[in-house]
């Protein structure tokens, strides 16, 4: 019987024995129903399920696509996330996967960023969208089953699967577990009574049609006295999310019109996207960005690309051997980059690199740096403590993944160390070179270097510095020009 790890033990259920697929070393499933479930229905229900962990609760969730409204969603019970921690907007870590070798993501709980929904018993369902940002494979998505429009109770004969992380307090802790059975009575419109095994752990599971695997409601509670399952049709709510969804959209939008400032932010944000890339020399990437940079004087700007090279012997491959550098958009659209008869600097004091981009190039777009640096203003520590910074950089967050994805994170500054500004952003694996950029001026002010592990921030380098030592060695006529 199923509850989250919170609850009474009544909920869990002490007689159940499972066991491994030795052979295939995959999670473990009910050994009663092992034989009779496919395995390509064991690895798309795997592969949509995660466990969450919030204090001492514990408990199951799933990821589903709304098509009606193209949305992606994670869904779980409101027991487990409750409107406490939506109202606190906390972050709330999932993880999927193998348990050698499982994923974790982090998902802020902000109404202002993405739309989240509770419903209280006797419903007990919290859905939260999934952002682009959050970076869950499309492939991980259940659909809702929408024949509930026509009868609940048809749903009484079919067979049913439901897959979930029952909590073991053995060697299969945080195994992800797969069970077969059956609608044995429905109460109400909404809730019914199952014959799917389940443990503490086990709340927020998906309850799916063995026909088709689409899903049909979600596992909440179980009763070990009385020897129950309980579930609730998630159609009972999918009319009224798909309603709100659609008003919330379309406010949003209409906030858009209504208000010039959110508008230009969005038509800044769009242009940023055209003005950062994913650099690659080698099996080198990093993120790269094109800016209008100083010669010595203001009004001398040039076009330029900058980004971060991971050290001076790949920067002296690229010069001796002239080769062309590839940058890639958003868009996934690539291109090459001829090096020669170009000014190129490359800084081993920052590991940052310049490249002079020319008309034949085809980059159009451009980042500004801040005025006052410009000016030769060098800014005080006082004047960006706790500013706003924002940072658009393709990464990744596991070394294994072979994609990088653009995204943009919001953070603070809080710390001036030297040349360094250090921050609060969410960057990854080829966030190295992007753009640090200031909320109030949306100019340039840093470039993103990577994570400083003792202070646990994220690590910038202050792009005036790069400016002066770059103008510096210009006066000494200290700078590479690739003929």
């Amino acid at each position: 019987m199923g509850g989250c790890d919170s609850v009474n033990n009544k909920f869990e259920k002490s007689n159940q024995n499972y066991t491994s697929k030795e052979n295939k070393g995959i999670n473990e499933v009910d050994t009663k129903h092992a034989a009779t479930i496919p395995e390509s229905v064991t690895d798309r229900l795997f592969n949509s399920i995660f466990r969450i962990e919030i204090g001492n609760k514990k408990g199951t969730g799933f990821f589903i696509e709304i098509k009606e409204i193209k949305g992606f969603f994670m869904f779980t019970n409101y027991h487990i996330i409750n409107q406490t921690l939506v109202d606190s907007k906390a972050l709330i870590p999932i993880y999927y996967g193998k348990r050698d070798n499982e994923i974790k993501k982090v998902i802020k709980l902000d109404k202002d960023e993405r739309f989240i929904k509770c419903f209280e018993e006797p419903i007990d369902i919290t859905v939260i969208e999934i952002l682009k940002e959050d970076d869950i494979p499309k492939s991980k998505y259940l659909l809702p089953d929408l024949n509930y429009k026509n009868n609940y109770n048809n749903y009484e004969k079919e067979d049913l699967y439901l897959s979930g992380y029952p909590n073991y307090k053995t060697k299969y802790k945080n195994e992800r577990h797969i069970s077969s059975g059956i609608i044995k009575k429905i109460y109400e419109e909404f809730q019914f009574e199952h014959t799917l095994d389940t443990r503490g752990g086990s709340s927020g599971s998906p309850i799916c049609l063995s026909s088709n695997l689409n899903v049909i409601g979600i596992h909440k509670s179980g009763d070990k006295e009385e020897n129950i399952n309980y579930g609730t049709f998630i159609g009972k709510i999918l009319d009224e999310l798909i309603d709100d969804i659609k008003n919330e959209r379309n406010k949003k939008e209409n906030n858009v019109k209504n208000n010039p400032k959110i508008s230009q932010e969005i038509d800044f944000k769009e242009k940023i996207k055209k003005c950062v890339c994913k650099f690659s020399f080698e099996n080198y990437n990093s993120t790269g960005f094109f800016c209008l940079f100083p010669f010595m004087k203001k009004s001398n700007l040039i076009p330029t690309l900058i980004t971060v090279f991971d050290n001076k012997k790949r920067f002296e491959s690229l010069k001796k051997n002239k080769k062309k550098i590839k940058i890639t958009f958003n868009n996934n659209e690539f291109r090459e980059i001829d090096i020669y008869n170009k000014i190129i600097y490359y800084s081993h004091k920052s590991g940052i690199m310049l490249i002079e981009l020319k008309p034949g190039d085809g980059i159009n777009n451009f980042l500004e740096i801040d005025e006052s640096i410009l000016n030769g203003n060098n800014k005080k520590e006082y004047e960006y403590l706790n500013k706003l910074i924002f940072i658009f950089s393709f990464y990744k967050e596991n070394k294994n993944k072979k994609t990088l994805y653009l995204t943009s994170s919001l953070g603070k500054i809080n710390k001036i160390d030297g040349n360094y500004i250090l921050y609060t952003c969410k960057t990854g694996f080829g966030s190295m070179g992007a753009p640090v950029i200031s909320s109030e001026t949306n100019k340039v002010i840093g470039v993103h270097r990577g994570y400083h592990r003792i202070k646990d921030m994220k690590l910038g380098y202050l792009i005036e510095n790069f400016i002066n030592e770059f103008n510096e060695n210009m006066n000494k006529k200290n700078l590479n020009k690739i003929n």
